[in-house]
């Protein structure tokens, strides 16, 4: 289960269009692939050249966009190529608020693509980091070749996926999961005859024929499909680069090649329909889940390139006539699309122009209707309610309003107005309405509205309860306020009770009481009761236990202010954000505190600390102070770098520092590579090329690797704690790197208390009698050998934290 500490750290507080997933389910998609690298004369199959282009270039009859490719040793990950993070951000943020959803795409035909069990958070850790540096609404699988099977990636990958949706899901967003396989690797394995034979006449050898049935590359996309079928949204495989490859018809008695220029028609027809149904050979996928992925030009692909539109459409009619209408197309490359050919010549966007058609140009987020306003009740029965609401206004008439009865009973209404009957006598009900125009259009769902029907002989059974809470407590005095009870009769009392007895002075309207004369140091409850015109008394409120003072009170000190984060960093600035504080003695300021030096105060975040040196660790607490002069303790400090200006005489600092898995005792981290300084355009290098990467943290020594190691796992930590991490980078001359960002990295939950008959080894923590014990030697725990007891055993563990940082970052 993810981490929800971890996600905090990614979690971008940038509300834009980005935020925002475009739901495209049930729409009819045009799918392009975008390069992520530069265009090169000679990088196409017929020597052409792509164009490059920002994402907001696209066309918008394109409404889904695979930025390609997310890669890399290790957890896989992905860095613009030449636009900074907040650049590309924006442009995924343009196409966002058309409607239109940009996926990453993980792998493609030259990527080593390695993930081993255990990595299966890490993996939905980075998934979830890009989409919130970048906005990325989904990510599409594209492994191709050997990183289809290797390692254990058919099952990290979609375990991972499973997490990143069900995280999203929770803030009520629909993070598309696609696919993108060529054809071949769709077909479901064919046991071999021998295989049977060897199984029925020799059944000891079934794990090995199993073993060798397992290393052929038929239906390798297979088990991606099964582990995700509930889940994906789409598959779009790849019709082009095969050559020979093909399928057998039955029907035309032939086997229909994909480079079959004459058949095109009915190898795109045939295949899909194989493909839609699960027959001559190939797995199922539904055709409203199904798109055909072709090549642009022949450029983009060296076969498969259609010469006549017309095989497209009459394929795409022929499928629609037999009832499996498919989802739409996909394409390599939108960059091919607006490319050139080797003679110099414009494509001038020919796959768009051909088949935009699909999706009519830009798919616009519908106008919604305005949400229903002043929702209230006009009348209350014993069994009815009836009521009434302000029209709603939108860009098309409205059909009818829908009503949620305790947000599940779906009733429906022509008009701002309804009668709910059937109810029960003196029942509280719950209602929200929302309006649905005549394009189905829906707006949100209203405020909800509490009724209560009136009780069985007309008027209400009870008044509502009041909640009562304290103002002030003295020595001798205890203030007391409630909230106003309601009724459909009027409210002609409150009843005021300490420790089970009313008190005297307490028949009014009021809602503030005063309780005097009382006793030092001494406890008393408290609850209070509403009685209505008809004589009917509330449920009791809720119970408040109040303690008097020895003498005049000292109220609560604020909560200690959380989550004190560093969220933006510039060579002289550092900017803090922190979760606000929640108290009665409100407003609360705040105090910023840097190197134990005090800042000055603010009202809300965010702060940003100014006139600061570059390439420099600081270190921030904060504390909260209320109206009355009362101050939280410090928070736990903080650690921030300034970013570095660039040098021809050091490395640039390690980028992108980020956590990307934890256990109880250990939290692992990954890097990217720094960018090597240039001058005049040319690339420096000797004194900023990188030898060594040194990871610092508090709490722990200081770890040295070497240049091409871009992971590490912090161990021997405790568990449910935050550690920071940064790390630096030295040259052959041992020239230290800036520092490069902070990252707060925390543990999972906490150690298991020491129990008996349990195996331990040496390095396990538990947790007895309050202390933290680490285990010396491995033993099966008795009574007599408990930590504490048994010093052979057990060492008391004790962190050791110090700071063991260089002298040029403080």
């Amino acid at each position: 289960m993810l981490n929800p500490n971890v996600i905090k750290q990614y979690k971008n507080k940038k509300i834009d269009a980005a935020s925002d997933m475009p739901d495209i389910r049930g729409k009819k998609i045009l799918m392009g692939f975008w390069h992520n690298w530069g265009s090169e004369p000679g990088q196409g199959y017929q020597q052409g050249l792509f164009k490059e282009m920002a994402l907001t270039d696209i066309p918008k009859e394109y409404n889904v966009v695979a930025v390609a490719f997310m890669k890399g040793a290790g957890i896989p990950t992905f860095k613009p190529y030449n636009l900074s993070d907040a650049d590309f951000r924006d442009q995924v943020a343009q196409l966002n608020a058309q409607g239109r959803a940009v996926l990453i795409s993980l792998g493609g035909a030259d990527a080593h693509i390695e993930l081993c069990t255990g990595q299966e958070e890490a993996l939905a850790y980075e998934i979830i980091r890009l989409v919130e540096v970048y906005g990325f609404d989904g990510l599409d699988i594209d492994l191709e070749q050997a990183a289809i099977t290797f390692a254990d990636n058919q099952t990290v990958l979609p375990a991972a996926l499973r997490m990143v949706r069900e995280h999203y899901e929770t803030e009520g967003k629909h993070f598309i999961i696609s696919m993108a396989p060529e054809f071949p690797y769709l077909r479901a394995p064919q046991k071999l005859a021998i295989f049977n034979e060897i199984r029925k006449y020799f059944p000891f050898l079934n794990p090995l024929v199993s073993f060798l049935e397992s290393l052929r590359t038929q239906g390798a996309y297979i088990k991606y499909i099964e582990a995700l079928e509930d889940i994906y949204d789409f598959i779009a495989p790849q019709y082009y680069n095969q050559g020979g490859d093909g399928v057998w018809v039955d029907e035309l008695n032939m086997w229909v090649t994909q480079s079959n220029d004459a058949l095109k028609k009915e190898f795109l027809y045939y295949l899909t329909d194989s493909l839609i149904h699960g027959t001559r050979t190939y797995t199922k996928i539904p055709a409203d889940r199904l798109a055909i992925g072709l090549p642009t030009n022949r450029d983009a692909a060296a076969s498969g390139y259609v010469i006549d539109i017309n095989h497209v459409k009459n394929a795409l009619k022929e499928l629609e006539d037999a009832g499996n209408p498919i989802r739409g197309l996909m394409t390599w490359s939108v960059n091919w699309d607006a490319g050139k050919n080797k003679a110099g010549e414009e494509y001038n966007w020919e796959f768009k122009n051909r088949y935009g058609y699909l999706t009519g140009g830009e798919t616009p987020v519908p106008d919604t209707p305005s949400v229903p306003a002043g929702l209230k009740s006009t009348e209350q029965t014993p069994t009815s309610v009836t009521l009434s609401w302000s029209p709603s206004t939108g860009a098309h008439p409205i059909r009818q309003y829908e009503l949620r009865r305790n947000n599940s009973d779906a009733l429906f209404s022509d008009s701002p107005a309804y009668t709910d009957t059937g109810l029960q006598p003196g029942t509280t009900y719950s209602y929200q309405v929302r309006a649905i125009d005549v394009m189905g259009n829906t707006s949100a769902f209203s405020a909800a509205l509490s009724v209560l029907t009136q009780g069985q002989g007309g008027g209400n059974t009870k008044p509502t309860a009041p909640v009562l809470s304290l103002e002030e407590v003295t020595e001798n005095s205890v203030t007391l306020t409630w909230t106003e009870s309601t009724s459909n009769s009027e409210i002609k009392t409150y009843v005021v009770e300490r420790d089970g007895w009313p008190l005297e002075i307490t028949w009014s309207i009021e809602t503030r009481y005063v309780d005097n004369n009382l006793i030092p140091s001494t406890n008393y409850e408290y609850r209070v009761f509403a009685q209505d015109a008809e004589s009917e008394y509330s449920p009791p409120g809720n119970l408040l236990k109040v303690r008097t003072g020895d003498g005049p009170p000292v109220p609560l000190n604020p909560p200690e202010p959380d989550d004190l984060r560093s969220t933006v960093q510039t060579t002289s600035s550092v900017t803090l954000e922190w979760s606000l504080v929640e108290h009665p003695h409100g407003p609360v300021v705040y105090e910023l505190v840097r190197d134990k030096v005090p800042l000055g105060t603010v009202e809300k975040p965010p702060f940003t600390d100014t006139g600061l040196s570059q390439s420099h660790l600081y270190g921030y607490q904060i504390k909260a102070t209320d109206s009355l002069g009362n101050s939280s303790i410090l928070s736990e400090e903080i650690l921030a770098t300034t970013k570095s200006v660039p040098s021809p005489d050091r490395p640039n600092p390690p980028e992108n520092l980020r956590q990307t898995g934890a256990t109880a005792t250990s939290v692992s981290l990954q890097w990217d590579k720094p960018q090597s300084p240039s001058k005049n355009g040319n690339t420096l290098s000797s004194p900023t090329e990188v030898a060594s990467y040194h990871v610092y943290y508090i709490g722990g020594k200081t770890v040295n690797l070497d240049s091409t190691t871009f992971t590490y796992t912090a161990e021997g930590l405790t568990a449910g704690k935050m550690y920071q991490f940064l790390i630096g980078a030295r040259n052959i001359d041992s020239d230290l790197s800036g520092p490069s960002n902070v990252v707060q990295a925390f543990t999972s939950a906490a150690l298991d208390e020491w129990a008996q008959n349990v195996e331990y080894v040496k390095g396990d923590k538990v947790t007895y009698n309050g202390a933290t014990y680490i285990c010396i030697n491995p033993h099966r725990s008795q009574s007599d050998w408990a930590p504490g007891s048994a010093p052979t055993l057990w060492e008391l563990w004790v962190e050791k934290v110090y700071r063991d940082l260089p002298k040029e970052w403080q």
